[in-house]
């Protein structure tokens, strides 16, 4: 792809994924929870990480590597369409996720009483906020320490992929746990 169209596109995405924020915010205040929305972006991004991913990975999905740099094979237009609908989708789950987290973390304190051990300490303090960011540092340490993926690109998108998978799941699991 030439620099000129890689830097549209780049650009499209980030505006796209900003804009999304916007839907996604309107449709966990006015017509889904925040809960519901979290979820349901969850598996849009994980659809489009899923398939950035899958087109890493299969050599039909992207062109030949061209460490010459002289007289390149460019993408063909359907190589391009799996690589925009793989943006797409992570742009529609990232205007799912991003504009709950925050407030779905500020939900989970009692504000109209006074004093932290009148606060709750529940869900999202001791559980989300704590046992994934252990697991998170944990797992990046070792992946990083065994060589797991963190310079090749096929392996560490997948080990990213994976792990937003299992965070996911978590997520949902501790929610309909703990509430």
């Amino acid at each position: 792809m030439p620099l000129v169209q890689a830097s549209n596109t780049l650009t499209n995405f980030g505006g796209t994924a900003n804009f999304t924020l916007l839907i996604g915010a309107l449709i966990a205040d006015t017509f889904t929870s925040q809960f519901r929305t979290i979820t349901i972006g969850s598996i849009f991004y994980q659809l489009g990480m899923l398939s950035i991913s899958m087109s890493a990975i299969l050599p039909k999905p992207h062109p030949q590597p061209c460490p010459t740099q002289v007289n390149c094979q460019e993408a063909s237009s359907q190589q391009l369409w799996v690589l925009y609908l793989s943006l797409l989708l992570t742009s529609i789950g990232n205007g799912g996720i991003r504009p709950c987290v925050v407030t779905f973390a500020a939900n989970q304190f009692d504000m109209t009483k006074s004093g932290v051990a009148g606060r709750k300490w529940n869900y999202f303090n001791c559980i989300c906020m704590g046992v994934a960011t252990l697991t998170a540092f944990t797992v990046s340490l070792y992946a990083r320490q065994c060589g797991l993926g963190a310079w090749d690109p096929k392996r560490g998108h997948n080990n990213l992929s994976n792990s937003h998978v299992g965070s996911s799941l978590l997520f949902v699991l501790f929610y309909l746990l703990l509430m």
